[in-house]
């Protein structure tokens, strides 16, 4: 990690009430000589709005609504392309895992 001072001016825009979306990651329960670790990973994709801030959504991500399964948490953002995403949590760089 890598940490610098920064200049507040150098942004040109903020979202004050911004939009999250949480991906739970599971693999399905597979047959005992179904080799498991073969099978794919399948996601729940949640958007969530209105939230207080990013420590809400987390709080559901970690509750009951997770049930200790693996996410990712990003936030959604425009860009001139169109709807962008911006990882703020989890990783898929040690599993192989496919969008839903």
């Amino acid at each position: 990690m890598m940490i610098a001072l920064v200049d507040p001016r150098d942004t040109r825009w903020e979202v004050e009430s911004p939009v999250y979306r949480v991906y739970f990651w599971h693999r399905p329960a597979g047959e005992p000589a179904s080799g498991q670790e073969q099978m794919m990973w399948h996601c729940h994709e949640w958007r969530l709005t209105e939230a207080a801030d990013v420590h809400e959504v987390l709080a559901w991500a970690n509750g009951p609504e997770g049930r200790g399964r693996v996410f990712e948490l990003f936030v959604e953002a425009s860009h001139s392309d169109g709807l962008a995403l911006l990882r703020l949590a989890g990783s898929t760089s040690d599993r192989e895992r496919r969008r839903c």
